[in-house]
Formats: structure tokens, sequence, C-alpha cells
């Protein structure tokens, strides 16, 4: 298993860019995103997860670009935020 990034930049504004450029190769492990607040570990996530496009590069997982095909990572990604906008009034009941 391996997850390739490769150029992955994501602008929000023309200021604002919370991922410049990341080029990356992750083999299997357990792998930890650690940095400040504003470094971009949301911002990659949610590439990932496949919630949002990035500005510009790709993300390969097994050699497929999950930005044109992103199942072939949701199959394999457990992903929780720490808060991710759930209705106030929904319940379990």
């Amino acid at each position: 298993m391996q997850l390739e990034i490769q150029n992955l930049t994501q602008r929000y504004s023309k200021d604002k860019v919370a991922l410049d450029n990341i080029s990356l190769t992750l083999k299997p492990g357990i792998i930890g995103l650690l940095g400040p607040n504003g470094a971009g570990k949301s911002s990659l996530m949610r590439i990932l997860a496949s919630i949002s496009k990035p500005t510009q590069g790709s993300v390969l997982w097994q050699g497929q670009d999950i930005i044109k095909n992103p199942d072939t990572l949701r199959k394999e990604l457990g992903y929780l935020p720490q808060s991710f906008g759930v209705y106030e009034n929904l319940t379990a009941q």
C-alpha cells in the first residue's frame, strides 16, 4: 500500500495558502499529522477524504488518482475531524 502526494497546493485566496507544493510518499505504518494551528493538517485530510479538491497537484493511492476516483481511498481511510457540524437537534434516538 502506498499513498503518494505530488505537488499538492490548496489555496483559499490570493493571500491564504494552506498547502504549498507538498510532495511526499507514505508507505504502510502508523502515520500522524502534527503541527501548529494553520499548518494545513485539516486541509490535507479534507483532500484525502475527498471532501475538498486541491487547487493543484495530485494524490495517488495504489497508483490511482483519488481526485478522479475517490472511492479507491475512501474504502481504506478513517477520518474523524474534531468538529464536523452535526445538526444540533440530531440524536441517536
